[in-house]
């Protein structure tokens, strides 16, 4: 919704967080993608971690290659600024939210688009499609949030709340809204009724985010808080409290354990979800309107006021490169010791690599050579630096 979210990190080739619980995490800046002009509201990565979509104000939809940095198609036809983007599960569509009261589905293969949906008499806020792509939700300040069928652009539900955001849980059955009258909402998407609302925020709920698992959703608002809420009873779980400005929106890590936030204090801050605490805090020039883990924890992306989308690889104490991301962070500093500069360098290697193969099964020889020639650049002395020269050798052949 999803970050999700820009992040202002230092121009240098990496910067290491300052970790408030006692833990560093390293965050290195490997891509700015620029072409926007004026600010921009949403990005979402794309699940196989390769693209990234982003909308702005200058109401375009843009499509990028993720690490190289290139942009690859333009879908235009929104007549005001494009709030919300965010990737269908498999990748293969976008949807769009504008400001000219329209909620878009886009092919992303063609740049086509696919289907409008037009039943809103205001601004549209959020979109959303659900994870099996059938069904897209929207929310608008016209005070309703709707239910379409993507294919057909039939409205199957019209529920009468003032939302922000809305997001369908991991398993589609539920929907959940961002009330701006301070409330969270959550529907049951088949049967079309409300199932409860959570009150905890003193001011308008900006977004919701749904944890992976689909069992806890996290809200954030213009009260500056984020609120952790189980979805099975609608209870509140914990309040997290540190920002001093609009929490605009946020994303959980793909195991769970993390949660980005990006804000208008002009910071993005991670956060431990089962405690609560402030883990990590980057202060940037300019207000915080998105941020996007990837699926497979090793990317993120960030924008907001500077008009670019920027591209960052995490290093969390993850797990050898393919194996599920874990952080544990109930470990002390002493239990957990800081990975050395050769070890997060061959992560980073071995992360290029893949992306690296997955362009040339698609066959995109020239976006695999440019990222196996800087992966050279960068780490020559990793093992991944070993089979990139094997493939670049077969490439000239």
């Amino acid at each position: 919704m999803s970050l999700p979210f820009s992040l202002r990190f230092a121009l240098c080739c990496s910067l290491l967080f300052t970790c408030l619980a006692g833990r560093a995490a390293r965050a290195e800046e490997i891509r700015q993608l620029k072409g926007h002009v004026g600010v921009v509201y949403s990005v979402s990565i794309s699940p196989d971690c390769r693209f990234a979509v982003s909308g702005g104000a200058d109401k375009t939809v843009r499509y990028w290659d993720l690490l190289t940095g290139r942009e690859i198609r333009r879908f235009t036809g929104h007549k005001g600024r494009v709030n919300t983007v965010m990737f269908s599960r498999d990748g293969k569509q976008i949807v769009s939210a504008g400001f000219d009261g329209t909620a878009r589905l886009w092919d992303v293969a063609t740049g086509r688009e696919l289907k409008r949906f037009t039943g809103h008499r205001d601004k549209v806020t959020w979109v959303d499609i659900s994870p099996n792509g059938k069904l897209v939700a929207s929310s608008s300040d016209d005070r309703t949030v709707c239910v379409w069928q993507s294919a057909s652009g039939k409205e199957l539900h019209r529920f009468s709340a003032s939302c922000n955001g809305v997001r369908f849980s991991p398993d589609g059955k539920s929907l959940a809204g961002a009330g701006l009258d301070k409330l969270v909402y959550l529907w049951d998407v088949e049967a079309g009724k409300e199932l409860w609302q959570g009150t905890g925020h003193t001011k308008d709920v900006i977004g919701v985010t749904f944890s992976p698992d689909g069992k806890q959703l996290m809200s954030t608002g213009v009260d500056t808080s984020l609120l952790l809420w189980e979805v099975k009873t609608g209870k509140m779980a914990r309040r997290f409290s540190g920002h001093t400005g609009w929490v605009i929106e946020g994303d959980f890590s793909p195991d769970g354990k993390l949660f980005f936030s990006a804000s208008m204090d002009k910071s993005i801050r991670l956060w431990n979800v089962e405690s609560g605490k402030e883990l990590e805090r980057q202060n940037y020039k300019s207000g915080m309107h998105a941020v996007a883990f990837s699926a497979d924890g090793f990317y993120g992306a960030g924008a907001g006021q500077e008009n670019v989308v920027r591209v960052f690889e995490l290093s969390l104490g993850r797990q050898p490169h393919g194996a599920k991301p874990k952080v544990d962070l109930k470990a002390s500093p002493e239990e957990k010791p800081q990975k050395s500069k050769e070890e997060l360098d061959e992560e980073r290697a071995a992360s290029r690599l893949r992306v690296a193969r997955l362009h040339l099964q698609s066959k995109e020889k020239k976006a695999a050579r440019d990222i196996l020639d800087e992966l050279l650049s960068k780490y020559p002395k990793t093992k991944a630096a070993d089979e990139a020269r094997e493939l670049l050798e077969k490439l000239k052949n």
